[in-house]
C-alpha cells in the first residue's frame, strides 16, 4: 500500500491533488491530518493536510508476441535544397502627399477651429494666433500672451498641445506618431 501527503487551501482541493498525483486510483482511502484555518477576511492562513492511501494498480502487460516484435524505424530523408536565387531589388514605394506633408489642410483647419473654440470657452477671445504647419510639427504662434499670469500661459500651452493632438487623432481616425504641436508667444 502506498500513501501520499498533500496540502491544499481546502480539504477537497488537497484530496483532488493527491488523487491526481497517485495517477487516479479506483480504490483509495483518505485521512484528514489537519483542517484548514481562515482569517476574518476568508483567506487561508493554514492549509489543509490529507493523506491518501491507495493500492498501486499494475499496468496491463502486452502479450509476448507484441513485446518481441519491433516496428521498423521510419527513414526520413532530408529534402535537397536548391541553390538560392537572387531576388530583384524592391523599388521603394512612392511617397504620397499624406506621408510628405502630414499636417494637411483639413487637419490645420481642424486645429484652428479647435483652438478658437477653446479660447472662446476660456473667455480669451482677444487672443490671436497663426498656424504654421512644418511637416510633423504644427507651430502655433500667439501674437501676445493669452493670460497676464505667466504660470497660466505655461499650463495652457503644455495641456493644449497634448489635447489638440488627441482630438486630431480621434477626429481623423489615424495614428499621429511623431507629430508635435509647438505653442509659442511672438512677444
Amino acid at each position: 500500500m502506498k500513501s501520499i501527503v498533500q496540502e491544499g487551501s481546502s480539504i477537497a482541493k488537497a484530496i483532488d491533488c493527491a488523487w491526481k498525483r497517485a495517477e487516479q486510483p479506483t480504490e483509495f482511502s483518505v485521512r484528514i491530518n489537519e483542517h484548514p484555518q481562515k482569517n476574518m477576511f476568508g483567506f487561508t492562513t493554514k492549509s489543509a493536510k490529507v493523506s491518501l492511501f491507495y493500492q498501486e494498480e499494475r499496468k496491463k502487460e502486452r502479450p509476448s508476441h507484441q513485446t518481441q516484435k519491433q516496428r521498423p524505424k521510419k527513414i526520413v530523408e532530408k529534402p535537397v535544397v536548391a541553390a538560392k536565387t537572387k531576388k530583384a531589388p524592391v523599388a521603394p514605394r512612392p511617397r504620397t502627399q499624406e506621408s510628405t506633408e502630414p499636417w494637411n489642410e483639413n487637419m490645420v483647419k481642424f486645429a484652428q477651429t479647435w483652438l478658437n473654440d477653446l479660447l472662446h470657452n476660456l473667455g480669451a477671445d482677444h487672443a490671436k494666433f497663426v498656424l504654421e504647419p512644418q511637416r510633423y510639427h504644427l507651430k502655433v504662434t500667439f501674437t501676445k500672451p493669452v493670460f497676464t499670469e505667466e504660470e497660466k500661459n505655461r499650463a495652457l500651452f503644455r495641456n493644449c498641445a497634448h489635447l489638440l493632438l488627441q482630438s486630431a487623432r480621434n477626429n481623423f481616425k489615424r495614428p499621429l506618431k511623431g507629430f508635435k504641436v509647438v505653442l509659442t508667444t511672438g512677444q
